[in-house]
């Protein structure tokens, strides 16, 4: 049975899958093996030589840790500009740490790691009168 055919005079619409593999630092092989596909067919999909299906996206999806929308309308490059939805940025990538991957760290986290860098007794006391000050405005705050 002969693979589907594009009628003619139709182009694909756009999409950033390999702006997404290459964001990630991963070459067609190593997609492809993931995916199960050979790096040609891999290429074809990329270039819009041959249409996506629900099974690539999906695949894609988890290997890029992102969401399938950001694959179709989310350069990685401009995480800044909204996509076809009016959502801005995309997932936050996992970060590999010898064969473990972890997500990257909350902005508390970020926070309580730049505090306990601190070493001047000044610092600390400026951050300890900062925090109360904040503890202290929420508790004169109304309960919701």
């Amino acid at each position: 049975m002969p693979g589907r055919g594009r009628p003619e005079g139709l182009t694909l619409q756009p999409h950033y899958l390999r702006q997404w593999r290459d964001y990630r630092g991963l070459t067609l092989a190593e997609v492809g093996q993931k995916m199960g596909i050979t790096p040609s067919a891999l290429s074809r999909v990329e270039t819009f030589q041959t249409p996506w299906n629900q099974i690539h996206m999906q695949q894609l999806s988890e290997i890029y840790d992102v969401l399938i929308p950001d694959l179709l309308f989310t350069n990685p490059l401009w995480q800044t500009q909204a996509n076809q939805f009016g959502l801005v940025g995309f997932q936050q990538p996992t970060v590999v740490v010898g064969m473990k991957r972890q997500r990257p760290p909350t902005p508390l986290e970020k926070l309580i790691s730049t505090v306990s860098k601190l070493r001047l007794p000044e610092e600390i006391d400026s951050v300890r009168r900062f925090t109360e000050a904040v503890i202290a405005r929420r508790e004169k705050l109304p309960k919701l």
